[in-house]
């Protein structure tokens, strides 16, 4: 219990038309999340002020922002961001350049496809959650049935495939008042939260989930799925970007490529493209 006088509260850029979806706090600092904006306040001293204000910086629920060590994560239309405590850093981009491109959740769907509303049952619905174990943040988007996954130790992404669509129908929860990411209170595990999931058979059936995050890569059949409940018979898939060796406008000729690995690499396949190719013939 704690007392709480009826002048004890702060006047955030009142009146603007824009509603509070997330408070948080990191470093001294409360993070204001509204529809469209996001403020930011220095609350360490007696004296309270806004220090930042960022337009297209808002989220539409919790589930769109949870804390790390690293600062404060969220995602919305624009992007995944983090604040570190001193500035908001787009973790989309580096140096100018975008890190994912059209095509991560298929042949041509982009980043913001993932927040559209089209009528789906499950589409618009997306949730950020960070594994303390792996230090990642996983971001789920219920209508695609897959997860983005950004490492902080290598500043890099990679996708969790779920080729059965009839199986996952997770992370349906869309709520305004939490998150369907929640931590383990003793080994900090990402929880993961659905309100329905699809039997064998692809009949829906009303059950509440819980799934503990695992990043063990796994195998469904001949195909990857995802490690919310890992099996065995990892897979993984190695997409490098194209190396143009800083000078793209320069015609290279290339002899020899070397892979490392560990194992007998029975099931290793090496496919290579050129001159811009995507077609999977080399």
């Amino acid at each position: 219990w704690d007392k709480f006088p009826e002048n004890n509260y702060l006047d955030l850029a009142t009146g603007d038309g824009d509603s509070i979806t997330v408070l948080e706090n990191f470093a001294g600092k409360l993070l204001q999340f509204k529809n469209n904006t996001l403020l930011i306040a220095s609350v360490s001293d007696d004296r309270t002020f806004i220090e930042q204000e960022h337009n297209f910086k808002g989220v539409d629920n919790p589930g769109c922002v949870c804390k790390t060590p690293y600062g404060v994560a969220f995602i919305n239309i624009f992007g995944c961001y983090l604040y570190d405590g001193q500035q908001v850093i787009d973790l989309l981009e580096k140096e100018g350049a975008q890190k994912l491109s059209t095509g991560t959740y298929g042949s041509s769907e982009t980043w913001a496809d993932m927040f559209s509303e089209d009528g789906s049952a499950y589409k618009g619905v997306q949730s950020v959650g960070y594994d303390p174990r792996y230090k990642k943040l996983i971001i789920r988007s219920a209508a695609h049935y897959n997860a983005l996954v950004y490492s902080f130790i290598t500043n890099s992404w990679m996708l969790k495939d779920d080729p059965d669509s009839n199986t996952y129908a997770m992370f349906a929860l869309k709520h305004s008042d939490f998150s369907a990411f929640q931590n383990h209170p003793e080994d900090g595990a990402l929880l993961a939260l659905a309100d329905s999931i699809a039997d064998s058979g692809g009949s829906g059936v009303n059950n509440a989930v819980v799934y503990k995050y695992s990043d063990t890569p796994t195998m469904n059949g001949s195909s990857p799925s995802p490690s919310w409940n890992p099996s065995a018979d990892p897979h993984v898939e190695l997409l490098t970007k194209d190396l143009d060796f800083g000078k793209p406008g320069v015609e290279k000729k290339i002899v020899k490529v070397y892979i490392s690995y560990k194992g007998d690499a029975s099931n290793l396949n090496v496919h290579y493209f050129y001159n811009g190719e995507t077609n999977d013939g080399n």
